[in-house]
């Protein structure tokens, strides 16, 4: 984004983000692929790290024999989606690289950098959050304490939030957890989902060009 806004120069950026995306900042490498960080320094300065990042090497040895025999059938894939294993499917056995866990402090000052660059360019941002379906059935989760964590954040706490919670649980205490199922594939957002968020977006913006 850094990079992009004095190319497009947009009248508004929205910089979206989960809050697995706080976690996975602690990681140098996140199953099993080699990935850029952010760390503090010494004297407490975000330092860019594993850049250019290396090449990825997978071991056929990782998959397993299941995954070797079964991995291109399209069945096996389907069945494995509708019983639950469909994160092991993809994603068991690969390995991470933990390196810190200043996930908090490093997205707040990301955030807090984006917002400069904004501010210095007359560009509006909007900081949206989304969930999956765990994170709205579960407010108490870890996840969860870091998102507030990082909200409060004293580099955080003036940015404009457009926070997807409130009205993502008020639909489920209404229509139960039918209406998440309606609106998440998986842990993805399906096109209905993907629609009611752009909605809350839409509105979002609407309101703060009344504003002016």
């Amino acid at each position: 984004a850094e990079q992009l806004l004095p190319l497009f120069h947009p009248q508004t950026l929205v910089l979206g983000f989960i809050p697995s995306d706080i976690k996975r900042t602690h990681y140098k490498v996140r199953t099993g692929v080699n990935k850029p960080f952010f760390q503090l320094s010494g004297d407490g300065e975000l330092q860019a790290m594993n850049v250019p990042v290396p090449p990825t090497k997978p071991k056929k040895e990782d998959l397993g024999w299941f995954r070797s025999l079964f991995g291109r059938s399209f069945f096996v894939d389907w069945c494995m989606k509708h019983t639950g294993h469909y994160n092991w499917w993809n994603l068991g056995r690969w390995g991470s690289e933990l390196v810190h866990r200043d996930g908090v402090e490093v997205s707040a000052r990301l955030l807090h950098r984006i917002d400069v660059h904004c501010k210095e360019q007359a560009i509006s941002l909007v900081v949206l959050i989304q969930y999956n379906k765990r994170h709205i059935l579960n407010p108490d989760s870890k996840d969860m304490q870091l998102v507030r964590s990082l909200l409060e954040h004293d580099a955080v706490s003036a940015l404009p939030v457009l926070d997807t919670f409130a009205p993502m649980q008020a639909l489920t205490e209404e229509y139960g957890e039918q209406a998440l199922a309606k609106l998440y594939d998986e842990s993805h957002m399906s096109p209905d989902g993907n629609r009611y968020i752009a909605g809350l977006l839409a509105q979002h913006l609407a309101s703060l060009k009344s504003k002016g």
